[in-house]
């Protein structure tokens, strides 16, 4: 009897030393710009959980077809992966889908409390939090300390300013008859060119979704619209909407623009090259607000995994609000914790990696958070900056591109 209670004994303890062992799988999708930060995220965690099998579905390299991926899966409730790499666009939609779980319910206090102003900004958005920041960026005005050197002018501050001085610093240097310095500069891409128009929206006063209203344009929108197109008529090259993020950059930093309209991406740029003596960021000059946006991890509540395991798939998501991943993610844009801001070690650090980092404290109160259509952030984004194209550069008129850009909003909504 007694032999027979010790072989059970060691039959129960050799199916729960089985049962510990077995692997929790969690599959993670990114598309190409988050692979690097996501293979050093799960190389931090894997030594402590071994049981864990992270399992890294790499997605495509250009936006368009991750666009095209998400909204997919987000329209079929896709099983196939457990966390997903989005920015705000998706993670409102997929919020309004019903396809992400809500994680404020499994986030301690002290998790909640170290979140940044702009992260709670997402969530009174998004009537729940989404997404797990990996880091928060806003868009930027960069310029070329020495085009402003040498014309003997100082930065903008107002829109009066910005239009003087666009225009002066757009000249022939080379007196070859050809402008081959241009004064102002925004990507020409129709989702690049929408962040261009909101900000000045945004420094108008104007609400980004009622902009023409039976037939009449609001005035701080046409005010707003106005003084772009003359800006960009003046300032910009001619082939604008054909100029991506890469050319614009290289304008930036070989002294073809003196202003820019960007991302944090150009001041990590412009710390790897160590340009930081050419090009500079400045604030908008009116208003003064820009883009707050960011990206991170979001919990896909249908993914196969998730519903198996939903512990070690929120454990591992979780992770991502510890302030040491953040220190691993920030780098390319700016924390998303206050803790991590107030690491001052790590902070001068990021200065060295970010030359946006010095003014992010400052700035965060002048950003805004995208104020996307629910379930149509993409489609939306897109066609408003196809029609603002068409208002600044065509021959549409800056009141029927406002009422175009209404009946864009009135049909999404």
């Amino acid at each position: 009897m007694r032999k027979l209670f010790f072989v059970i004994l060691i039959l129960v303890a050799a199916a729960f030393w089985a049962g510990a062992q077995e692997k929790v799988n969690i599959v993670f999708y990114t598309p190409a710009w988050g692979n690097d930060y996501i293979k050093a995220i799960i190389a931090k965690y894997a030594p402590d959980h071994p049981n864990v099998n992270i399992q890294l579905f790499p997605g495509p390299s250009q936006w368009a077809d991750h666009v095209a991926k998400t909204q997919l899966w987000m329209n079929t409730k896709y099983s196939g992966v457990d966390l997903e790499y989005q920015d705000d666009v998706f993670a409102r939609d997929g919020a309004m889908a019903g396809v992400w779980e809500d994680l404020w319910p499994y986030m301690s206090q002290s998790q909640k409390d170290d979140l940044s102003d702009v992260q709670l900004q997402f969530k009174q958005t998004w009537g729940g939090y989404y997404r797990i920041p990996w880091w928060q960026g806003m868009s930027y005005m960069y310029y070329n300390k020495k085009i402003f050197k040498d014309a003997g002018m100082t930065v903008p501050t107002t829109w009066a300013d910005l239009m003087k001085t666009a225009t002066k610093l757009t000249r022939d240097v080379h007196g070859t008859g050809k402008v081959d310095q241009f004064g102002y500069l925004a990507t020409g891409e129709e989702g690049a060119f929408a962040h261009s128009f909101w900000e000045f929206l945004y420094q108008a006063g104007a609400d980004e979704w009622t902009l023409s209203q039976n037939g009449t344009a609001d005035p701080k929108a046409k005010q707003a619209l106005t003084f772009m197109k003359e800006l960009f008529q003046k300032a910009a090259p001619k082939d604008q909407p054909a100029i991506g993020y890469d050319q614009g950059r290289a304008y930036m930093k070989g002294g073809k623009t003196a202003m820019f309209r960007d991302w944090s991406d150009l001041g990590v740029q412009i710390a790897q090259e160590h340009l930081q003596d050419t090009v500079g960021v400045m604030n908008f000059p009116a208003g003064p607000y820009g883009i707050a946006h960011g990206w991170g991890v979001v919990v896909n509540k249908y993914g196969e995994n998730f519903q198996k395991n939903k512990d070690a798939v929120m454990d591992f998501a979780l992770f991502m609000l510890k302030p040491e991943v953040h220190e691993l993610t920030a780098v390319q844009e700016l924390p998303a914790l206050k803790s991590v801001y107030a690491d001052a070690a790590f902070m001068a650090k990021l200065k060295t990696a970010n030359i946006n980092a010095a003014v992010a404290p400052q700035w965060w109160k002048w950003r805004k958070t995208r104020k996307l259509i629910p379930g149509h952030g993409a489609e939306y984004m897109n066609g408003e900056g196809k029609m603002a194209i068409a208002g600044v550069f065509g021959n549409v008129s800056v009141d029927k591109t406002l009422q175009d850009m209404q009946d864009l909003i009135d049909s999404l909504k």
